[in-house]
């Protein structure tokens, strides 16, 4: 698996937006085709070669090929094949590029997105290139705008699930694994699940697409999107004429993690016991792949014990929970009575000390109940959930800042089935 070293945060731009009467005037490019470095050493690439023009973000990497560590910065230029010629795009006003620099060490890849966002052209039909200047040498990648599958509604090419009809055709329907009642591959390919855990690893936004048939010949779909570092994940099993359901259901999960059997989709940011410091935390998971899909099992494991072992090196955080529209954030650490409430651009650090208690008491977990409100949930250290018992509760409100109510309740486990599965529920 390909990783990313990088120093500081991701790309941010500010920028301004003017209604102007006219649009300004392209220029000629400064660069002519000898100006840019094709010997391979560093290659740009784009995730896609034609785009629809509703696209907005666009994935592109820097992949060393080389023999020492390359390092760069944020910004990059875009521009347009017009008349027969390459032409710069007019900058927009107010545009600046965060003063940080990006390490790839040798044979690993830097994953990001641009857009066009710093610039003052409305997007059209037509053929593109990004440029990227890399150690003082100049790398291009060309796509193109035009019909493609990957538009604003359907960033990764899969027609969405609400979209598709009663009676599908697997034959023409996109999907990344198709799974048979029997728990083989029976279309689409390993490989495809390598590359989804590739580009989440360099945290660019990807999807997969897993059909899985029932028992009685029903199809099953489910859909795991990462984007904004966490996962959406949709199942869609209105067609499961015996154990299915009237609607598409979704949950957010924060990580990925394997137990060595299974992959699952996890609140916890680590499965180990030793990486979990002692805290008695209780939180969701859901398995997506098992290890009898694969031929080549240890590559798709490792891939996912890398990631876990890189974040837990870099991250105090054991557990995550996502409200159900994925704006807020609460994390979970070592230190037992504090928790974290974050957005983009937006966090707080609490120690919850609500009550005066000779007893030492933990945060075990943590539900939203609204958009803007998440119950934290209380346990003496070393205790657990008791249904003849009561717990303590406290109640965050993220527009007030504070707790706006605590107290003691019985502990009832709201979730749906679907979120803390197993794998059998994709075949039953």
């Amino acid at each position: 698996m390909k990783r990313f070293l990088a120093w500081g945060l991701f790309v941010v731009f500010l920028f301004s937006l003017h209604a102007c009467a006219k649009a300004p005037e392209m220029t000629p490019s400064p660069y002519d085709e000898e100006d840019f470095d094709t010997s391979g050493t560093v290659v740009l690439s784009i995730e896609h070669e034609v785009y629809d023009k509703s696209v907005e973000s666009f994935n592109y990497y820097v992949e060393n090929c080389g023999e020492e560590t390359i390092t760069f910065g944020a910004p990059y230029t875009i521009e347009v094949y017009r008349d027969g010629a390459w032409r710069s795009l007019p900058a927009a006003e107010d545009v600046g590029w965060n003063d940080i620099a990006y390490q790839v060490a040798p044979g690993e890849t830097w994953g990001n997105a641009f857009s066009f966002f710093p610039y003052d052209y409305e997007v059209s039909d037509g053929y593109y290139r990004l440029i990227k200047e890399v150690e003082g040498r100049l790398y291009c990648a060309e796509f193109t705008i035009g019909v493609s599958d990957i538009t604003s509604d359907t960033p990764y090419g899969y027609e969405e699930l609400e979209s598709l009809p009663e009676e599908l055709d697997l034959s023409s329907m996109d999907y990344d694994l198709l799974i048979s009642a029997a728990g083989t591959i029976i279309g689409g390919n390993e490989q495809r699940v390598a590359s989804f855990l590739e580009r989440v690893s360099l945290g660019t936004s990807a999807m997969l697409r897993i059909v899985c048939y029932t028992i009685e010949g029903d199809p099953v779909i489910h859909d795991i999107i990462y984007e904004n570092s966490h996962f959406l994940y949709r199942r869609d099993a209105t067609r499961d004429r015996f154990g299915g359901t009237e609607e598409i259901e979704e949950r957010r999960y924060s990580f990925l993690v394997t137990d060595g059997t299974y992959i699952y989709l996890s609140d916890y940011a680590t499965l180990s016991e030793d990486d979990m410091g002692g805290r008695n935390i209780t939180a969701g998971r859901y398995a997506i792949l098992p290890e009898t899909w694969f031929s080549d099992w240890e590559a798709i494991r490792g891939a996912v014990e890398e990631m876990t072992a890189e974040r837990i090196a870099s991250n105090v955080t054991l557990a995550r929970f996502w409200s159900e529209d994925g704006t807020y954030w609460v994390n979970l650490t070592k230190d037992p009575m504090d928790y974290t409430v974050s957005s983009k651009g937006y966090g707080m650090s609490r120690t919850l000390d609500e009550w005066d208690d000779e007893e030492a008491l933990e945060i075990v977990t943590a539900r939203w109940e609204s958009e803007t409100r998440v119950r934290l949930l209380c346990l003496p250290v070393g205790g657990d959930f008791s249904s003849t018992e009561l717990n303590r509760y406290a109640i965050f409100d993220v527009e007030a800042e504070e707790i706006v109510e605590s107290g003691f309740a019985l502990w009832t486990n709201s979730e749906e089935a679907f979120s803390q599965g197993e794998l059998t529920d994709f075949t039953e």
